[in-house]
């Protein structure tokens, strides 16, 4: 019976996952397309290496664990790449996550808390949008899990060779994840401490952590700084250091005076999101950006255990701390990485786990009330997917690639050869270096002729045109833009102007 629960669990998270590219018979979100084209890239000649960036373009090669597992899939089976970040991709990677989610949390609490630990990953609405596809850190997810997995199952650090690989196969496969997995593995040693100071006798040895803590971190520090380091498209400079520094023993400092009481330990977020929501007016008409919390407040009411495990408890605020942190410096000092706000927050899914994993699920209106607000969360979570993909919403709007917009672009590509194009970021991703795509001119809608084709599509007019995540504009509709431009292509989804 319980095999059943956790296959229809399972079957569940999959099923939502894959309703994207099943409805529109496309790759889902903007983040696919350049990954495809470099597996493609690779496969077109055996001269090709994927660490050449005159080849491969610089960024995404830097961290290729899931180009070279799309290419290999593609020479195994005869597929085309695209079948893989489309179907075989999501399902490896959620279908290990949750596997390996289930396997930790049943060895220390249980079959019931392992069952509902798996429903988080479909209750959180921003996270299943994002894993919806097969994107690099979407891969990293997976790795991370089973990484930790390592950690709390008594693996021997210092001479396995196995958390040795997988250490390497994390840090090869996206910069941000393996980060935030050794900040939260820094966090838990230094809440260890914390309580050890308050004289809490139920704490663990933290050895394991620390010998995990240095195995991640020189691997990863080892490889950025030989050669991830100049892939980055974000640097840091010295002054951003001194930030989080700032921001981190004013957080942890928090942490340090009120940990032992779990409800302030919950405060910890609130200057980041206070900070966001601030900072960003654009979030506060967003009902949706609440939902990204929603799992975690609800789960954070529920009654924990009494007594034991407190080492397992730490877990909460060892992912809750560095999480504010990063809130707090992207709201104060850096607001331009708004854009990768939604990558941070997603994190949130390993807070949610630990908050589940440490339910009092002996008392049965526990259990079922956990369960009822997750299943509730999942059926909302499923709806505003399927919102998505049939209406729109104003947020994700740009991620869904209908059938008819693919097959314009690409045949307005084959015409035009080279040259230039006017569009916005999904025009861009879509149609890669085929063609030079200049953000900008389409908003200029008002000027004369310049020569170079515009292209629009129909959300375009729904929900504006999309620069950046935060840098959308309203544009006039198709008949306003009829009096200044002339069609050249028009197939129902995509308009192109001259």
């Amino acid at each position: 019976m319980r095999n059943k629960a956790l296959f229809l669990v399972i079957l569940a998270a999959l099923l939502i996952r894959l309703t994207p590219t099943l409805i529109t018979n496309q790759p889902f979100s903007t983040d696919t397309w350049p990954l495809i084209r470099l597996s493609r890239t690779i496969l077109s000649s055996p001269e090709y290496r994927v660490w050449d960036d005159s080849i491969l373009g610089g960024y995404h090669n830097k961290w290729p664990a899931v180009i070279l597992e799309s290419a290999l899939y593609e020479v195994l089976t005869g597929l085309e790449a695209t079948y893989f970040f489309r179907f075989a991709g999501v399902i490896i990677t959620q279908a290990s996550a949750l596997v390996t989610t289930y396997v930790i949390v049943k060895k220390y609490r249980g079959t019931h808390s392992a069952l509902l630990s798996t429903l988080v990953f479909t209750s959180i609405p921003s996270l299943v949008i994002f894993t919806s596809t097969t994107l690099k850190e979407v891969y990293a997810y997976p790795l991370a899990l089973l990484f930790i997995a390592l950690v709390i199952t008594g693996c021997y650090l210092s001479t396995s060779v196995l958390a040795l690989l997988v250490a390497f196969s994390l840090t090869i496969s996206h910069p941000l994840t393996p980060l935030m997995i050794i900040v939260f593995i820094g966090s838990y040693i230094f809440t260890t401490l914390v309580k050890r100071l308050e004289g809490s006798s139920h704490v663990v040895s933290i050895r394991r952590c620390v010998l995990a803590f240095s195995l991640l971190t020189l691997t990863y520090f080892t490889y950025m700084a030989s050669y991830g380091w100049r892939g980055l498209m974000i640097r840091f400079e010295l002054i951003d250091f001194l930030i989080l520094f700032v921001l981190s023993t004013a957080t942890y400092g928090w942490y340090a005076l009120v940990g032992g009481d779990f409800t302030k330990t919950l405060l910890i977020l609130i200057p980041g999101i206070t900070a966001i929501l601030v900072s960003n007016s654009k979030l506060l008409g967003i009902f949706p950006t609440l939902l990204y919390v929603v799992p975690v407040i609800i789960l954070s009411s529920l009654p924990t255990r009494d007594k034991g495990g407190e080492d397992h408890k730490l877990l909460i605020p060892s992912t809750l701390l560095p999480i504010s942190v990063g809130l707090q410096y992207i709201a104060i000092y850096s607001p331009p990485l708004m854009t990768i706000l939604h990558r941070i927050l997603n994190y949130l899914f390993f807070t949610a786990i630990a908050i589940t994993a440490s339910l009092n699920v002996r008392r049965a209106s526990t259990e079922r009330y956990a369960a009822s607000a997750l299943i509730i969360s999942t059926i909302i979570t499923a709806t505003l997917l399927i919102n998505l993909i049939f209406c729109g919403d104003s947020i994700t709007y740009y991620w869904k690639y209908g059938e008819r917009e693919v097959v314009g672009l690409s045949n307005l590509i084959k015409h035009l050869g080279s040259g230039k194009l006017c569009g916005d970021v999904k025009v861009k991703y879509l149609v890669g270096d085929a063609v030079t795509v200049d953000l900008f001119c389409g908003l200029e809608l008002t000027e004369t002729n310049r020569g170079s084709p515009t292209v629009f599509y129909s959300d375009n007019f729904r929900f504006g045109y999309v620069l950046s995540p935060i840098d959308i504009y309203m544009i006039r509709g198709l008949s306003s833009l009829n009096l200044v431009k002339d069609f050249i292509y028009n197939n129902g989804a995509v308009y192109v102007m001259r």
